[in-house]
Parts: C-alpha cells; structure tokens; sequence
C-alpha cells in the first residue's frame, strides 16, 4: 500500500484538534501518518520508537496516549496503536477491503475489541464483526466467489446509515 500519509488542511481546524495541547497534536499526527502506521489506523507501534521520534518522553507518549484515548481520537495498548477515525475517508475499492480485511485478521481480539469499545470502525463494507474475528464476508475467501463479496457488499451499501450499527 501507500507509502506516505495525507493530512487535511482542516485537520488544524477540526473541534477536537483545536482542544488539544501542542506535544498531543504532535502525537495525534504522529499517530495517523507516522513510519508504522497504515490507512486503516491500527496497526503495532512501541514507545520506544515512538518516544525517539517524536522526542516526547517515554512516560509522556503513555500519558498522551490515555488522553486522547479519552476523547476518542487515539490510543494505545499492548504496543497496538489505533486511529479511530482513520478509516472514515477510506477507499471502498475491493483490493482495499481485502486489504483491511487480511489486516483484521492479524489483529488479537482483544485489541480489536478495545479499538470498537474506543469508538474505532472499519472502512465501509466491512463490520466492526469482522474486526472481531466474527466475519461473514470470509464466505468469498471459501468459494472464491467474488459475487457472494458483490452481494454482500451491495447490501450493506443499501442498508440505513450504509449498514452502520449492523452487526456491531
């Protein structure tokens, strides 16, 4: 996938950007577009590299880290690090979704399960259930259907909200 991060112009104008503290906004940025991170925002990070490369202190990266978790922008936990709105502007090509979906499927479950309760969710055409290790789109990887992932896809795009809140 990509190997750069685009950032927004209205990031800096965003709400909840504008009520953080410089050394969190650093951290929050580094998070969504750091040299480990991914377009779908959860993926392994240490504080040591962390730490290194943003030159906030150890301590201090596990400390910003609670605090924009507790405004659900960000966290960190078991050297996991999740962006919970990363997903929200993402691609819903297939190569995409495949993507994500080999992504989740590296996730451990409790990780997955504290990036869904943190208000985490996946690109559109995949449910916060497959994040979970509870996936009814792997129906495709068993048949090697791609009309079944078709199907599947084109019902959740019909859903109320594009199928938001179904099976989370």
């Amino acid at each position: 996938m990509s190997e750069y991060r685009q950032v927004h112009r209205s990031f800096w104008e965003s709400g909840s950007v504008e009520k953080l503290d410089p050394v969190e906004k650093l951290l929050y940025l580094y998070a969504i577009c750091g040299p480990t991170s991914n377009m779908e925002g959860l993926y392994k990070l240490t504080l040591k590299r962390t730490a290194f490369e943003t030159g906030i202190d150890r301590d201090m990266v596990v400390e910003l880290f609670g605090r924009l978790e507790t405004v659900k922008l960000a966290g960190w936990r078991d050297e996991w690090c999740c962006v919970t709105q990363a997903t929200a502007h993402m691609s819903t090509a297939p190569q995409m979704l495949k993507h994500a979906k080999s992504l989740y499927a590296g996730v451990p479950a409790d990780v997955a399960e504290w990036a869904v309760e943190m208000g985490y969710r996946p690109p559109r055409g995949i449910t916060c259930d497959t994040l979970l290790h509870k996936t009814r789109l792997d129906i495709q990887d068993e048949t090697g259907d791609d009309t079944v992932f078709a199907t599947l896809r084109a019902a959740v795009d019909l859903a109320p909200n594009g199928g938001a809140g179904h099976g989370e």
